[in-house]
C-alpha cells in the first residue's frame, strides 16, 4: 500500500454569495444587535412580517407588534446575548397591520470578528401542526371514553367532555388539581408509566361510578420539546353493557393511540422532510457556484505550470499541492451534488466479492502504509444486482472514514488509537441479504456521537462535509436496504451494509 498526502482545505465564502444565499433560503431569518434591533432580515422573514428590510434595520419589534410584546421579545434577547442560552418559543404573534402567524421561533448568538455579540432567529411556520392538532381534538371529544391529556410540568391541558363528566367536573375552568388529585389516588409514579387500574369516582354515595382508568406512560412530543400522557376513563358500572361494548373500545384505544402515533409521526417528517429539502438546495446552489471558478482555478495553475516547469524548477511541490488542493475541493463538491440530487440506480449484475476485492485493493493505494486492511470474502460468486458505481463510492466511504479515525488526516496514530490500526472489511449472507461490514479497531464513538453521527452536516473532522453518512446511507435506501452503526469508546466502529439480494430482473 502506497503512502498520499492530503492537506486540509481552508474554506472561505465571497460575500456577495453568501449574502444571496442567506436572501434565497426558504425559511425567515433576521439578525438584532445587543439594543434588540434589527440589522438583517431575508426575503422570507421580510413576507412573513409583512415590511421591507429598509424599513425594519435600526428598530427594534416595536415597528412591528405592540410595545408590550416587544419588551417581552427584549427580555427573551437577554439571556441569549448575555449567556448564550439559545431560546425556542412557540406562539401566536400579532401585527400592527393586522395579520397574526404562528410560529416556532429559535435565536441563539453570533460574535462578530470584533467580539461584538447578536441574536441570530430561524423562525418556522407552525399553523399546520397547529390545525392537525385541533383536528385531533375534535375527534376526541365525539369518542365514547373519556380522554384525559397530562403534559409533564403543566398538569392537565385537555379533557373532554365524557371525561368531565365521570369526574363530577362541569367544565374545563374547574381547578386541574382536583383532576390530578382524584386519579392519582396517592400514586407517586401516576401517570409517567403505563398502567391498568379501576377506580371509583363520587360526590355521594349514591351518585357515584367504578372507571377503568389505562394511562400511556410519558410520550416523547419532539416538535414541542415535553411529554406526555394519555388516560383513558371507561364506566363499569354497567357489566352487561362494557362486555357487549369491550371490544369496541378496545378497538378505539388502539385507533386512538395509533393515531395519536401516526400524527407524532407525521409532524416529525414534515419538519425533517422541508429541512431536508432545505439542505439539498442550498448544498445544490453553493455547489454550482463554487464548481465555475474552482475550473478556471484548474485551468490557470495548470496552464501556470507549464510557463514555468523549465524556468524555475522545483515548484513541482507547490503544483502538487494546488493539484491537490482543487481535487480536494471538487471531490467536496461532488459529494454535495451527491446528497443534493436523487439519480436512478443503474442495475447490474455484478460478482460481489470480486467487485469488493478490487475497490478496497484500489482504495488502500490512496491510504497510509501504517494501516492494515483484511478482507474477509464469504460469497464465492454470488451475482447480485446494485448500482457498483454508488455502491462502491459508499464502501470508499466507510473505509476512509475508518482510516482517518485512526490516522486522521497526515497518516500517524490519533491520540486513543491503537499502535496496530486495522480495518476488516467482511461479506456475508443473511437473512435480509448481502452484508459489507467495514470493522476498525481505532478509539470509537461516544453515545452523543453515535447518536448525531447519520444528521447531515455533523461531523467531528475539522476538514469535513459532515455528509459522508448520510450520502452512504441514501445510496443503501435506494436499494432498498439500510446501514446499521455501532461502537463503543475504546472499542472501535463497526458500519454493515445491507441490501436484498436480487437478480436484476427481480430488482427491476
Amino acid at each position: 500500500m502506497a503512502h498520499s498526502n492530503h492537506m486540509a482545505r481552508k474554506r472561505s465564502l465571497d460575500p456577495e454569495l453568501l449574502s444571496a444565499v442567506i436572501d434565497y433560503l426558504p425559511l425567515p431569518i433576521f439578525m438584532k444587535d445587543e439594543n434588540s434591533a434589527f440589522v438583517l432580515s431575508n426575503l422570507r422573514h421580510q413576507e412573513m412580517i409583512g415590511r421591507p428590510e429598509h424599513e425594519l434595520l435600526g428598530h427594534t419589534t416595536a415597528i412591528l407588534i405592540s410595545e408590550e410584546d416587544a419588551e417581552q421579545s427584549r427580555m427573551r434577547d437577554l439571556p441569549v446575548l448575555e449567556r448564550g442560552e439559545e431560546s425556542i418559543v412557540q406562539r401566536d404573534t400579532f401585527f400592527k397591520d393586522g395579520h397574526k402567524t404562528f410560529v416556532e421561533t429559535r435565536k441563539a448568538r453570533l460574535f462578530d470578528s470584533e467580539g461584538k455579540p447578536y441574536v441570530v432567529g430561524l423562525s418556522i411556520d407552525m399553523s399546520e401542526v397547529r390545525q392537525r392538532e385541533s383536528h385531533l381534538r375534535s375527534i376526541t371529544a365525539s369518542v365514547p371514553v373519556g380522554l384525559v391529556e397530562v403534559t409533564e410540568g403543566k398538569g392537565v391541558t385537555y379533557a373532554n367532555d365524557l371525561a368531565l363528566n365521570y369526574l363530577h367536573l362541569k367544565d374545563h375552568d374547574e381547578p386541574l388539581k382536583v383532576l390530578l388529585a382524584q386519579l392519582s389516588q396517592g400514586r407517586e409514579t401516576f401517570p409517567g408509566e403505563k398502567q391498568k387500574f379501576e377506580l371509583t369516582i363520587g360526590v355521594s354515595q349514591e351518585n357515584c361510578k367504578r372507571l377503568l382508568v389505562r394511562t400511556s406512560g410519558w410520550i416523547e412530543i419532539p416538535y414541542k420539546a415535553e411529554r406526555s400522557a394519555v388516560i383513558s376513563l371507561t364506566d363499569l358500572s354497567e357489566v352487561a353493557e362494557l362486555r357487549r361494548e369491550n371490544n369496541e373500545i378496545n378497538r378505539l384505544n388502539l385507533e386512538l393511540e395509533a393515531k395519536l402515533k401516526e400524527l407524532r409521526d407525521l409532524q416529525d417528517e414534515m419538519v425533517k422532510r422541508g429541512r431536508m429539502e432545505q439542505l439539498g438546495q442550498l448544498t445544490a446552489t453553493i455547489a454550482h457556484e463554487l464548481r465555475n471558478p474552482l475550473g478556471a482555478v484548474r485551468t490557470s495553475a495548470f496552464l501556470l505550470q507549464r510557463k514555468l516547469q523549465d524556468k524555475n524548477p522545483g515548484t513541482e511541490v507547490q503544483f502538487g499541492r494546488v493539484a491537490n488542493g482543487i481535487q480536494r475541493c471538487d471531490d467536496i463538491i461532488t459529494q454535495l451534488l451527491d446528497f443534493a440530487r436523487v439519480r436512478q440506480l443503474d442495475l447490474k449484475e455484478v460478482s460481489l466479492d470480486e467487485w469488493l476485492a478490487e475497490v478496497v485493493e484500489e482504495e488502500c493505494r490512496s491510504l497510509s502504509n501504517a494501516l492494515n486492511v483484511f478482507c474477509d470474502l464469504n460469497l464465492g460468486n454470488l451475482k447480485v444486482a446494485m448500482d457498483a458505481a454508488r455502491m462502491s463510492r459508499a464502501v470508499i466511504n466507510l473505509v476512509h472514514n475508518a482510516s482517518e479515525a485512526m490516522l486522521g488526516k497526515a497518516g500517524q496514530p490519533v491520540a486513543g488509537s491503537t499502535d496496530t490500526p486495522t480495518v476488516s472489511v467482511t461479506s456475508r449472507m443473511t437473512e435480509r441479504g448481502c452484508e459489507i461490514e467495514v470493522r476498525d479497531n481505532g478509539p470509537g464513538m461516544t453515545p452523543d456521537i453515535l447518536k448525531k453521527i447519520r444528521e447531515p452536516l455533523f461531523t467531528t473532522k475539522n476538514f469535513g462535509t459532515g455528509l459522508g453518512i448520510s450520502a452512504v446511507e441514501k445510496i443503501l435506501e435506494q436499494h432498498h436496504g439500510g446501514l446499521d452503526i455501532h461502537s463503543e469508546p475504546g472499542k472501535g466502529a463497526t458500519f454493515t451494509l445491507w441490501w436484498p439480494a436480487q437478480s436484476q430482473e427481480q430488482a427491476a
